[in-house]
């Protein structure tokens, strides 16, 4: 989310709690209020976690479309050796699995980007 967008979501925010805090009318603050604000306090931290965690994923670095190609017989090599004694279920077989799954998608990514128009 934007700096700016995040300072008009609190201010909005802020402002709900000031106009449901003066609703009531009440001297001191009302139970609603104090949970409103706990709520708002609540997700200021969870947005701020977020933002530090997007902040800190790097971007996945794009390869050519030959090198995924290349990984992809490799890991169909290392598959094919690995059921000779194990099952598909063994879990390092199921990681090859996985691996193939996600650079089949990386292929299909990088064709669609061919295809689309420029």
């Amino acid at each position: 989310m934007a700096g700016w967008q995040r300072s008009t979501a609190l201010a909005a925010l802020s402002i709900a709690l000031v106009v449901a805090g003066c609703a009531s009318a009440p001297v001191g603050p009302t139970p609603e209020a104090a949970a409103l604000e706990r709520r708002l306090q609540a997700a200021e931290a969870r947005l701020d976690s977020l933002e530090r965690f997007v902040t800190a994923v790097p971007a996945p670095p794009l390869r050519p479309r030959d090198e995924i190609e290349a990984h992809v017989r490799t890991l169909e090599a290392r598959r094919a050796e690995m059921l000779l004694r194990y099952t598909p279920a063994h879990p390092a077989v199921r990681e090859i699995d996985l691996s193939l799954r996600l650079l089949r998608l990386q292929l299909e990514v990088l064709d669609q980007a061919a295809k689309a128009p420029k």
